[in-house]
């Protein structure tokens, strides 16, 4: 029986630059959507975050979050994360797939279990999130994209907001860095109390 050959049809250079845009944007807010939930835990607790050794250009990079400091409970995190991540890696290599291709996927899903554990935690403390799940998929988790942050009901943060707090945010850790790969911000850490939208009143949906 003869082999049926897979016709490849050629995507227009236009449509790859606009996916390659839309795909990087995406990346960004998830970055910025991170660094603002890390920004409403800080009265709760600090954080272990940690510099990765691999650093992007074209998008945010996004400190790695390796624990939560709460006073009674310290949470390993990237333990944490790594331990529910690393069978399915290990399940894809031995299928078959390209290292590069498996570690890619690896590290979007500790991400995105990082993010929608701070999302959780969030919810038990009272925050409330209009948000949509990305595209379900077989392959990676599934991301809860935050378009309005609620707390005790009331609304604190929209869109833009949310991703301005992420921004300022994310200066305040990369700035804290210098030479260490490893910092702690510590609970109630004054930058980000100055940035925290319960904190900080000018944030229109508060008006």
């Amino acid at each position: 029986m003869q082999q049926r050959k897979r016709i490849q049809i050629p995507i227009p250079r236009e449509a790859q630059l606009k996916y390659m845009q839309n795909k990087r944007q995406m990346k960004d807010i998830e970055t910025f959507q991170v660094t603002a939930l890390l920004t409403l835990l800080s009265p709760y607790c600090g954080f272990v975050l940690e510099y990765p050794r691999k650093q992007t250009i074209v998008t945010a990079t996004l400190p790695l979050v390796q624990s939560l400091v709460f006073p009674n409970e310290t949470i390993n995190l990237g333990e944490l994360a790594e331990n529910v991540c690393r069978p399915a890696f290990e399940l894809n290599l031995k299928k078959g797939m390209k290292r590069d291709s498996a570690i890619r996927r690896y590290e979007k899903n500790r991400r995105t279990f990082i993010h929608n554990f701070l999302f959780d935690i969030l919810l038990e403390k009272s925050y409330f999130f209009n948000s949509k799940l990305s595209r379900k998929t077989m392959k990676t988790f599934r991301f809860e994209r935050i378009e309005t942050i609620f707390f005790e009901q009331k609304p604190i943060l929209n869109f833009e907001e949310m991703i301005i707090l992420g921004k300022n945010a994310m200066s305040f850790f990369a700035n804290s860095f210098n030479e260490e790969r490893s910092i702690y911000i510590d609970q109630n850490n004054t930058t980000l109390l100055s940035l925290h939208p319960l904190f900080n009143t000018t944030c229109s949906l508060h008006n």
